[in-house]
């Protein structure tokens, strides 16, 4: 009696199924490598940007020293000048908008991470 093998048309298809495994895998990490660090700069900022606001109406800092800490913040960040901006100040609210946009290069395309946020600080 003769046997025949009934998985001959499979060969080398495990093969391709780990390279594609891998290939995913390699992608999702790629990814990550470039999307985390935009991520925690954009949590690093707004943290930031809120503890400022939050400052500023509790301690009723002047206006002045309030766009210097502004100033300070984008040097310190690299942003474009305009991007975080106090939109209001009185007494004890102080309201600061923030609004840029990262790009992250993919190899084959580009994505805009575009963050927008705004603080308001009322002192208690």
């Amino acid at each position: 009696m003769k046997q025949t093998d009934s998985r001959t048309g499979e060969r080398g298809a495990v093969t391709i199924k780990t390279l594609l495994i891998f290939v995913a895998i390699g992608v999702v990490i790629f990814t990550a490598v470039k999307f985390i660090p935009v991520y925690t700069e954009q949590r690093q900022i707004i943290f930031d940007v809120d503890e400022m606001a939050q400052k500023a109406s509790a301690r009723n800092l002047k206006e002045g020293e309030v766009k210097k800490a502004i100033e300070a913040l984008c040097v310190k960040y690299d942003l474009p000048a305009g991007s975080i901006k106090l939109d209001s100040f009185a007494e004890n609210k102080v309201q600061i908008s923030l609004g840029y946009s990262r790009v992250i290069d993919l190899m084959v395309t580009s994505y805009t991470w575009p963050v927008t946020h705004i603080a308001n600080g009322k002192a208690i």
